[in-house]
């Protein structure tokens, strides 16, 4: 197995249920609408914006 197929399984195996839930609601989104707001994904998520605009800024640091 190479190194980058590697630390992809380990990315994912990493992941949070919450993290999981973040991603899945934001494809759904995007699958729907063309994008994902912040609003939309707390909305859906039943969580506040600022819960959801961290989680967003974490998964742009890890690059998800």
């Amino acid at each position: 197995m190479s190194v980058k197929r590697n630390n992809a399984n380990r990315a994912t195996a990493n992941r949070s249920e919450s993290t999981e839930d973040h991603l899945e609601r934001i494809q759904e989104l995007v699958d729907q609408k063309g994008y994902a707001r912040v609003a939309d994904i707390a909305a859906s998520l039943d969580l506040s914006r600022s819960a959801v605009s961290n989680m967003v800024r974490r998964l742009a640091r890890a690059g998800s």
